[in-house]
């Protein structure tokens, strides 16, 4: 689904940030998104970073900063 089509039925995904007020304080900086798929309704939570994580563009800045991020943790990245 953060490639932006459904794992069930291959429709377009929709996504948007959760308000922070319904989240608790401790994890409230790790951005929540809810991803929706427009033809089945199937929903699906992440945090920003973690969308972006796999993009080409963020693999290169960490890579050209000395830091995997493909064998870093998501949480020891700031």
């Amino acid at each position: 689904m953060s490639n932006g089509f459904c794992w069930r039925c291959d429709g377009p995904i929709s996504r948007s940030l959760v308000d922070r007020a319904a989240i608790p304080d401790a994890f409230v900086d790790l951005l929540p998104v809810k991803l929706t798929c427009e033809r089945c309704a199937t929903t699906y939570s992440s945090v920003v970073g973690g969308l972006v994580l796999g993009s080409a563009p963020v693999i290169s800045f960490h890579h050209e900063h000395g830091i995997d991020s493909t064998t870093t943790p998501l949480w020891e990245l700031s």
